[in-house]
């Protein structure tokens, strides 16, 4: 599965705030289209956000990142929003992610906790059943969520769906329900 560590890894990277610009985008893009683990329709999707990326200037592309993630909540990269809302619950798995992340050496920067990326930075690092849970229990659903509530003609909307199709092809995806999120359970073994 070391495999899908390094699939991982390239999606957290592609979904941090571009600061550095749209080379290395474009970069992770082309490491993840010769990924072999990479479904056809996920291939699809980012050759779209490749070529979208090839048009659009360093600034474009910050400005992008921060419309699509910065400003929409439904589309927000803070996988706790997506579980929790804004109930009780979402604190105690910001807690329980931060140690994680804290345990297996990840520095969490500036952002949350529970930050999309970071939680598959934290999945790329656990054991194969640890992922499978901790995809399961905490990514699949709001990365399912934020597909849906993306914009067609907005480009990160083809990363998530990449992502998603990725997710869904190698992982046990949960249904996703407005019914099981705010139950969800903050205490997963990773």
């Amino acid at each position: 599965m070391q495999h899908h560590a390094e699939t991982l890894m390239t999606f957290a990277s592609l979904l941090r705030y571009p600061q550095r610009g749209r080379r290395p985008c474009i970069q992770w893009v082309s490491r993840l289209l010769r990924d072999p683990v990479l479904t056809p329709a996920g291939q699809k999707e980012l050759e779209a956000f490749r070529d979208l990326l090839l048009d659009m200037s360093d600034h474009q592309i910050e400005e992008l990142y921060a419309r699509t993630f910065d400003i929409n909540p439904a589309v927000t990269l803070d996988v706790g929003f997506h579980l929790f809302g804004l109930a009780y619950k979402r604190g105690e798995f910001l807690v329980k992610m931060q140690e994680a992340l804290r345990e297996h050496g990840i520095d969490r920067g500036p952002e949350l906790a529970d930050h999309l990326p970071l939680l598959l930075e934290l999945a790329a690092v656990l054991p194969d059943e640890d992922r499978k849970v901790l995809i399961a229990e905490c990514v699949a659903g709001p990365v399912k969520r934020m597909c849906e509530a993306s914009a067609e003609q907005n480009g990160y909307a083809h990363v998530l769906r990449a992502l998603h199709a990725y997710l869904t092809r190698h992982f046990d995806m949960i249904s996703y329900t407005e019914e099981n999120t705010h139950d969800a359970d903050v205490a997963g073994s990773w």
